[in-house]
C-alpha cells in the first residue's frame, strides 16, 4: 500500500500550522514520524525524512521553516505507525540574523 503526500500546498490557506512531535523528538504529520537529517540555521530551515527512510526507503521528505511546514514531497510506501503520542512544543521564535556592522 502506498500513500501520496499532496505537494501542492493551498496558498490561500490562512490558518496557523501547528507542528506536533512523538516522544523521540520526531516530527509527526498526517500520522507518520520525520527524523531531522539537516538544518540550515542562518535560514531557519529544518530537512525532514520520513523515520522509515533506511529501514524501508520510503521516500517521503518535508522541510519546515521555523514553526511551518514548507514544502512535502514524496511517497510513503509503508503505513503510518499504530500507537503514536504526540505534543506541541512551545517553540521560540527564530533569532534574527546579525548584520555586519554587529561584528
Amino acid at each position: 500500500e502506498s500513500s501520496f503526500v499532496d505537494t501542492s500546498g493551498d496558498q490561500g490557506n490562512t490558518e496557523a500550522q501547528v507542528l506536533t512531535y512523538d516522544d523521540r523528538g520526531k516530527l509527526v504529520h498526517e500520522g507518520f514520524t520525520f527524523s531531522c537529517y539537516s538544518r540550515n540555521p542562518g535560514k531557519c530551515l529544518a530537512f525532514w525524512r520520513c523515520s522509515m527512510y533506511k529501514k524501508m526507503h520510503c521516500t517521503s521528505a518535508l522541510t519546515t521553516h521555523i514553526k511551518s511546514i514548507k514544502s512535502i514531497r514524496g511517497f510513503h510506501n509503508h503505513k503510518p505507525p499504530e500507537r503514536l503520542k504526540t505534543f506541541v512544543p512551545r517553540v521560540l521564535d527564530c533569532p534574527p540574523r546579525p548584520h555586519k556592522e554587529d561584528y
